[in-house]
């Protein structure tokens, strides 16, 4: 079940984003507020709705519902609920981010090979770290916050990203408007009739 709320998550993430990304032009800003949301939702359900959710399943499975049917139910609906809003979140960084990255036809099969071959290798290394290591030393609290922090230098970097493209975007403007006045100074604007 739980495998199954992830996927669906991030099947359903990477739908509904791509849709917004094709018609977005400020695809930055959009991947800071995934990964802000990523972080505050990934805290919130960690310190304060598992905890609640235990309590929950515990409620049900005293109540008899230990198997069957119904328990397979109240598992599947406080997996969506544990879940969903992270990883429809996490299913839509890489069209957003892919969508930023391919400015041309041409760039399309190496880029987002290149970006979803290092989401890939990411996802891999993340899951060895945390399997391995991170939960071990840090215990789980400590290791969501490690990821939480993650999240939140993604959506710093590319924050500095967009001050990066608004600087470029104001430079050529700036050069174009000086290039414009070279060529078409005022004084000669006189002698034009209108």
């Amino acid at each position: 079940t739980v495998i199954a709320v992830f996927m669906g998550g991030l099947a359903l993430g990477s739908w509904i984003f791509g849709k917004i990304a094709d018609s977005s032009d400020r695809l930055l800003r959009l991947y800071i507020f995934i990964e802000l949301g990523i972080a505050l939702s990934g805290l919130t359900i960690s310190l304060f709705l598992l905890p609640v959710l235990d309590n929950v399943y515990i409620f049900f499975h005293g109540l008899g519902w230990g198997a069957g049917t119904t328990l397979f139910l109240v598992r599947f609906t406080l997996s969506v609920l544990i879940m969903l809003v992270p990883t429809i979140l996490m299913g839509g960084t890489l069209p957003v981010i892919g969508r930023y990255l391919v400015r041309s036809q041409s760039e399309l099969g190496a880029r987002i090979g290149t970006l979803y071959g290092m989401n890939t290798m990411g996802a891999v290394i993340g899951a060895f770290a945390c399997g391995f290591w991170l939960i071990a030393i840090f215990g789980e609290t400590g290791t969501i916050l490690i990821a939480v922090s993650c999240n939140l230098s993604a959506g710093l970097l590319a924050f500095w990203a967009s001050r990066a493209d608004k600087r470029k975007a104001a430079g050529a403007a700036k050069k174009e408007k000086a290039f414009r006045a070279s060529v078409y100074p005022e004084s000669r604007l006189d002698l034009v009739p209108l």
